[in-house]
């Protein structure tokens, strides 16, 4: 998985069907990769809009972690 496409991927899908309701959901975490969406859409007027999870957690990194490294990932902060 991606870290921060929701944003600008709804962006994208709300341009060529303007007069449709487009809901962008994201983490908190991966949301904060692309700021610069919100902006763009405040900023031309794209009627998409966001719904962010308040997770406080990376989450896709945190299971690719425990992926790669397997039980020595395991921690506190590592848990998926």
């Amino acid at each position: 998985g991606g870290i921060g496409s929701v944003p600008p991927g709804a962006l994208g899908l709300q341009l060529p069907y303007p007069d449709r309701p487009v809901i962008g959901i994201d983490g908190d975490g991966s949301a904060l990769f692309s700021t610069v969406a919100f902006w763009t859409a405040a900023h031309h007027n794209i009627p998409a809009k966001f719904v962010i999870w308040a997770n406080q957690a990376y989450r896709i990194l945190k299971v690719n972690l425990l992926s790669h490294m397997g039980e020595a990932a395991h921690g506190r902060e590592f848990q998926a």
